[in-house]
């Protein structure tokens, strides 16, 4: 029997248009530590590095490697033939055969030769014997990295339920439906502009919905019920519009540490002054980025087991991924950059897909990637149509089409991901939205109307998309009965009278209505009005931090002249009693100031104040070792003339080398 060849003696063997092949390819092993071929072998046989060389394989080349790993658990060398066998070729159903047949276009992908490419590309075998060295893809044996039997279902146990990528076939191409030009381009426009309108106006409904936070973050599902009635939303897109405002920062936890509430924030109000395109655009790059998903969130529970709820990301309680076992790329995003990218490359412009044909696709590219089931994958297509990024034929509601906007954005995504990503292609904190998409988002906003009219069935109409002010008016005093292009909203005794809870007057109700109304208010709102301001009881609630109680009235009238108490922001109730806007150890500090000693009321035992939760970890600036793509021609040359630093057939002496290093002599000793 011929000596074992060694991956390092490979490397150094090869061809220089394979190893050319295999630099391209995996050029996470192209690192400026790696001195020599015995490095790159090394750093290419741990656990890690295995692991992200089969999350970057299509279905076919993972079949091919898990049969190949099934056979290494008997001996160091597995045949070529067995593992390259097409799986199920010989009880292929008459379906599967039909299907093929529309699929011919792709069987080279499924090649032999093709797939032994693939797995020499990534490093993940190679040929047993020196003399295959020049021709690998005619190599009888062939060697596989150890680490793939135990990462692979290779045990009698795993393949009795073995995961249904190793018994896939290739899906059929799907066929193409056309999508009229003028559908795509009115529904880009009507979904950009509402995406803007309803994030805005989700942000000033929870701030209303006085929604508090939740102890393991978040707020509960009634609070997003509640919300979502405001919105006149379904549940799905309200947690969407959530997790949006809260990825951009709209959203924040603000109050008191004993009922700490989510707030709009300082984001929010630059937000409201920056322009709709840009507003948008952020948007789309949050969610982009989404860490979660709002099927995830919808049940109350990850894949992993992991509990969470709506704003639970933005309050830095859920961290990492939500499904298990996932190591390489960010699952969300990466499913939300391929359904974009997919659907770019399966159809052309103008063009639908079955979803259900997209996510099969999709899954044979990445078996490995837990994101792109048929559900989730329409769950993704639903959100971006809801933001403008694609659209749905008439006559087909489960398949979809890229906008305009859909397809240059999916063209910059494509080309934000330089090519030392590979093997796996993509990072998430790459993913951003080019300023041409903007720029067209910008070109599809029609004007914002400032004023409405205010009619004498109690309605008031707006003929455009509302302004962000105008409309934070309108929904204190007024119910929204229909959102979109024209809002509609509907003044009615509840509505009023919770304007006047919140501290207005009737006097100041009727200066608002008539500063946002081109029309002045109709004579059956003023009875409206009139009428429910009488029904009101006079009581008022004021906010107080602290009270200030003396027995003597001139004490107090001492105190609301003192000039240090102006920070205190005293109101007098009663002769003997003022509210203070300050809570009572600042006015503790307040009266010492001043030479005034006091004396604390006990209090009623009530529950000890809460931190607040921690804000999310800034992220860590990250430092790669990869080589840049302008010197990696070089360095793969300076790589190959320092040799394989051994024998065909051993090891060199593992003394001082790195501990990857010994892995791989330890590693090839025991093959040999």
């Amino acid at each position: 029997m011929p000596p074992l060849q060694s991956f390092a003696a490979w490397l150094a063997a090869a061809e220089s248009q394979r190893f050319a092949a295999f630099a391209a390819r995996r050029r996470d092993l192209m690192r400026t530590d790696a001195a020599d071929l015995t490095r790159v072998a090394g750093l290419a046989g741990t656990r890690a590095s295995v692991a992200t060389a089969l999350e970057s394989l299509s279905t076919a080349a993972l079949q091919a490697m898990q049969r190949a790993a099934s056979a290494a658990r008997l001996g160091p060398t597995v045949s070529a033939a067995e593992a390259l066998a097409a799986p199920g070729a010989e009880g292929a159903t008459a379906g599967e055969g039909a299907a093929g047949a529309e699929g011919a276009a792709d069987a080279e992908d499924d090649d032999p030769a093709v797939v032994l490419a693939e797995l020499l590309d990534t490093g993940l075998v190679w040929p047993a014997d020196p003399a295959d060295s020049a021709a690998p893809l005619r190599a009888a044996e062939l060697r596989i990295q150890a680490e793939a039997i135990g990462l692979l279902p290779t045990t009698a146990a795993e393949r009795a339920d073995p995961p249904a990528w190793t018994s896939a076939r290739r899906p059929a191409r799907p066929r193409p439906q056309t999508v009229p030009p003028a559908i795509a381009a009115n529904a880009q426009a009507a979904a950009v502009s509402d995406t803007v309108s309803g994030l805005l106006a989700a942000v000033r409904t929870v701030a209303e919905a006085e929604a508090s936070q939740l102890a393991t973050g978040g707020i509960g599902k009634r609070d997003v019920q509640r919300i979502g009635t405001r919105l006149s939303a379904d549940p799905a897109h309200t947690v969407l519009l959530l997790e949006i405002a809260g990825a951009m920062g709209l959203l924040g936890v603000g109050g008191s540490d004993l009922d700490p509430q989510w707030l709009p924030t300082a984001e929010y109000d630059r937000a409201l002054g920056a322009g709709r395109a840009e507003v948008w655009a952020g948007a789309v790059r949050a969610w982009l980025r989404l860490s979660v998903g709002i099927d995830h969130v919808l049940a109350g529970r990850t894949p992993r087991g992991d509990r969470i709820h709506a704003l639970a990301a933005a309050a830095g309680s859920h961290r990492g991924s939500p499904y298990p076992g996932s190591r390489g790329r960010a699952p969300l995003p990466f499913a939300r950059f391929r359904v974009l990218t997919g659907l770019a490359e399966l159809a052309g412009e103008g063009e639908a897909i079955d979803d259900a044909a997209l996510a099969a696709q999709l899954r044979w590219d990445h078996p490995l990637a837990p994101a792109l089931e048929d559900a989730t994958v329409g769950r993704l297509l639903a959100e971006a149509e809801a933001l403008g990024l694609t659209c749905t034929p008439l006559a087909a509601p489960r398949a979809h089409a890229l906008t305009p906007l859909g397809a240059e954005l999916a063209a910059g995504l494509r080309a934000a991901m330089p090519a030392e990503l590979a093997p796996l292609g993509f990072a998430a904190e790459l993913v951003e939205v080019a300023p041409g998409v903007t720029a067209a988002a910008q070109a599809l906003l029609p004007e914002l109307v400032e004023d409405v009219i205010v009619q004498s069935d109690l309605t008031a109409v707006a003929t455009g998309p509302v302004d962000p002010r105008t409309a934070a008016v309108l929904e204190a005093l007024a119910e929204v009965e229909t959102r979109g292009q024209g809002t509609v909203y509907r003044f009615t005794e509840s509505s009023l009278t919770r304007a006047f809870e919140s501290g207005l007057s009737a006097q100041e109700v009727r200066e608002r209505i008539a500063g946002v109304s081109r029309t002045g208010l109709p004579q059956p709102l003023e009875y409206l009005l009139a009428e429910t301001a009488a029904r009101m009881r006079r009581v008022r609630i004021a906010a107080a931090r602290s009270v200030v109680v003396v027995d003597d009235p001139a004490d107090l009238a001492a105190l609301l002249a003192e000039p240090v108490m102006i920070a205190a922001g005293l109101q007098q109730l009663a002769p003997t009693v003022a509210l203070a806007g300050v809570g009572s150890d600042r006015l503790d500090q307040l009266l010492a100031a001043a030479g005034i000693r006091t004396l604390h009321t006990a209090g009623a035992g009530g529950a000890p104040p809460r931190g607040r939760p921690p804000a999310p970890a800034a992220p860590l600036a990250q430092r790669s070792t990869r080589v840049p793509d302008a010197q990696l021609e070089a360095f793969a040359q300076r790589l190959r003339a320092t040799g394989g630093g051994r024998s065909a057939s051993g090891p060199a002496p593992a003394g001082g080398q790195s501990p990857a290093d010994i892995a791989h002599a330890l590693r090839e000793a025991a093959a040999a």
